[in-house]
């Protein structure tokens, strides 16, 4: 899961939203680490956008269905 603040202010959306995806993509292939994630390698990521965690259950829902 990559979380996705956002823009940082006087940042161009769309660059930061291509950025965030091609971060994404470099993550694929790699072993998986941290607390509580399985050893096996990476097979997708999925960009979650922060307001979307703080908006709870039925806003993350749609990512993971």
């Amino acid at each position: 899961m990559l979380i996705d603040p956002g823009p940082r202010p006087g940042e161009d959306p769309a660059r930061h939203l291509r950025l965030t995806h091609a971060r994404g993509d470099l993550l694929t292939g790699l072993p998986s680490g941290g607390h509580g994630a399985k050893p096996c390698p990476v097979s997708r990521t999925v960009r979650v956008p922060a307001w979307r965690i703080l908006a709870g259950d039925t806003a993350l829902a749609p990512l993971f269905g």
